[in-house]
């Protein structure tokens, strides 16, 4: 049963890829041996098909196997499995065997690379940010989006945007985590968190949009949005930027993210900021388009309507 789990994570185009590089080390060297440091490759391992070749798995038989391939069977192919880290020269039993064949070197980050056309400088994030790849379903939304005048920042963006399922924009997924945080829902921001995203997440926000939090959090963020849109009214202590104002009005103008919008000003209207939140939901519809009929009374009616318990941070 685990063989045929471990088979299925393996995309072909991987497997393709790890088979023509041993086929190439098998054009010049009868024994091929592999190390798997961090046991990560196993199922690629089995899955891997190579003619004429017998595959082996290295586990305390190192005397009989050095036997088989030097006495038994000179001639035969062999591509030898090891799931640890190369022992020291004076605790390698195969070391003569090594030293006189090859070895074949990569890891999990490599192999990710491959599939996804990215070059060798982007091993680090993958590496960083292991988590995210072992998502085939991340890994395809991210191979959709990249492109190749990316860098490690634009990458970890498009892996911003494949956790939250939105556009390859700070906005957009900050919209859709919104969206989620509204509706009392965790997933996209634990995505976030596994990926190791959350850090580089505010750190975008804060070059953007001007916050800074010694604690960030999606309902802080909120109510810094409407706060600063007063206060640029008033003459205020503004704390974010224009940049900030532009998203806010984004926000508020979305047909798909208004429920949000709604439901977080009313929680930020019944947290004392009443009066921020009016003059903002007035002060952006000067700034743009008209609102649509009856946009601030659904606003206003979300604040006395019952809704479910927001989580108490993000």
């Amino acid at each position: 049963m685990s063989d045929t789990r471990q088979k299925t994570l393996w995309p072909t185009e991987t497997t393709d890829r790890v088979r023509a590089a041993l086929l190439k080390l098998f054009s010049k060297h009868r024994i091929v041996f592999w190390y798997d440091a961090q046991r990560e490759l196993r199922g690629e391992f089995e899955s891997v098909a190579l003619p004429d070749v017998e595959k082996v798995v290295v586990d305390k038989n190192e005397f009989g196997l050095k036997y088989r391939m030097l006495r038994e069977q000179p001639e035969t192919r062999f591509l030898l499995y090891i799931d640890r880290p190369q022992p020291p020269d004076t605790e390698n039993w195969l070391l003569d065997v090594l030293l006189a064949h090859e070895e074949f070197r990569t890891d999990q980050a490599v192999l990710w690379l491959a599939e996804l056309e990215l070059g060798y400088e982007f091993a680090e994030v993958v590496r960083e940010h292991s988590e995210f790849y072992t998502s085939p379903k991340l890994r395809k939304w991210l191979k959709r989006l990249a492109s190749p005048d990316d860098t490690p920042g634009r990458v970890r963006l498009k892996m911003l945007a494949a956790c939250a399922g939105a556009d390859a924009r700070l906005d957009s997924f900050l919209e859709h985590l919104l969206d989620e945080y509204a509706g009392g829902q965790q997933e996209k921001r634990t995505l976030i968190e596994r990926a190791k995203l959350f850090s580089f997440l505010w750190e975008q926000v804060e070059k953007t949009y001007g916050y800074q939090s010694d604690n960030p959090g999606l309902y802080d963020v909120t109510i810094e949005l409407f706060k600063s849109c007063y206060a640029m009214g008033t003459d205020g202590d503004v704390r974010l930027n224009t940049e900030a104002l532009a998203l806010l009005k984004r926000w508020k103008d979305s047909r798909q993210h208004e429920r949000a919008f709604e439901r977080l000003s009313g929680e930020c209207a019944k947290a004392d900021l009443a009066c921020s939140v009016c003059a903002c939901h007035s002060d952006l519809d000067k700034a743009g388009k008209p609102a649509d009929d009856g946009a601030g009374s659904r606003a206003d009616s979300d604040v006395h309507r019952q809704k479910p318990a927001l989580p108490e941070r993000l």
